[in-house]
């Protein structure tokens, strides 16, 4: 079977590099995407496939925001910092979203039914304090709600067994980092 580069990357380079930066520099790790917006780091948290990475390229497309990171959101008590690699799409965002169609049609790479893009050096964001965190869910309607850190730790708590890339105390870590300043 032909070796999977980028599987090849991930296991014996970043995840390697995460652990080290876990160990010695105190940067936990979170599966989301994240961006800068005026300022303020927005945080897209939830399963895979729900638009976290969808919603971090409009956000950086349409309101002219800056991006951090898409999949692999490193943070410690006071930062999130930037991890930009490439960025997976599925398809159906390109239904979803018709307004990135521009943007969906720079060059890409294409791998096991996703689309992969890579922002431009101008458009990655440098480290940044947290302020909004949002915790993404599949649905039939579209709100927007604020809710309680209890509820938010349930919710993560339920996830777990579906995002097994890293421990749910990464979670609740991040909500203490936000709740710094605002009361969640």
């Amino acid at each position: 079977r032909p070796h999977d580069k980028f599987l090849l990357v991930r296991h014996y380079i970043i995840f390697p590099l995460f652990s080290l930066l876990q160990k010695k520099k105190n940067i936990n790790i979170l599966h989301a995407s994240a961006v800068n917006i005026d300022g303020k780091g927005i945080i897209f948290s939830g399963l895979s496939g729900v638009g976290k990475s969808t919603l971090s390229i409009a956000s950086v497309i349409m309101d002219k925001g800056l991006f951090i990171t898409d999949n692999y959101l490193l943070y410690d008590d006071s930062k999130i910092y930037p991890f930009p690699e490439w960025i997976r799409v599925i398809d159906d965002s390109k239904k979803i979203m018709p307004e990135l169609n521009k943007f969906f049609e720079t060059k890409k790479l294409k791998k096991n039914k996703k689309n992969y893009y890579l922002l431009p050096n101008k458009l990655i964001s440098q480290k940044v304090k947290p302020k909004i965190f949002i915790f993404t869910e599949i649905g039939s309607k579209c709100k927007l709600k604020k809710i309680k850190k209890d509820y938010t730790i349930k919710r993560i708590l339920l996830s777990k067994d579906q995002v097994k890339e890293f421990p749910e105390q990464n979670f609740i870590a991040l909500l203490d980092l936000l709740n710094q300043d605002a009361k969640l």
